[in-house]
């Protein structure tokens, strides 16, 4: 609002000066208004909705550790399904071993007998 300077008088401008002052009021109690709304309002619940949603990535990060331990857990499984049927047949194979030693043995002990049977036949007769 500019009045030219021919018109103005002391008067004039104190009055515009005043309203300008006005305004400038008004202004800021709107503003103080809205940062009022702000923190009175909405930063509770901003506050609110960052717990929620810090809430929510821990259940997903949970989630996420779940999923990765279940499937470590399979692979585990998986290894102990493996070394299991491993142990079974190197117990079979052992008892296989066994079993042939037990025959050697046995063959051994009769062949040494057939060896030297006569020598003991005719150890005794002298």
């Amino acid at each position: 609002m500019m009045v030219p300077r021919s018109e103005s008088s002391p008067q004039d401008i104190f009055e515009a000066f005043i309203q300008l002052e006005e305004q400038s009021c008004d202004l800021l109690k709107r503003a103080y208004a809205l940062e009022h709304q702000l923190d009175s309002a909405l930063s509770p619940l901003v506050q609110r909705r960052k717990a929620e949603l810090q809430r929510l990535q821990g259940r997903l990060a949970a989630a996420d550790d779940e999923q990765q331990h279940t499937g470590r857990m399979k692979e585990l499984e998986r290894d102990n399904a493996e070394s299991r049927q491993h142990i079974e047949t190197l117990t079979a194979a052992l008892a296989r071993a066994e079993g042939m030693l037990a025959e050697l043995e046995g063959r051994r002990r009769r062949g040494w007998r057939r060896y030297f049977s006569p020598y003991r036949a005719s150890r005794q007769r002298k």
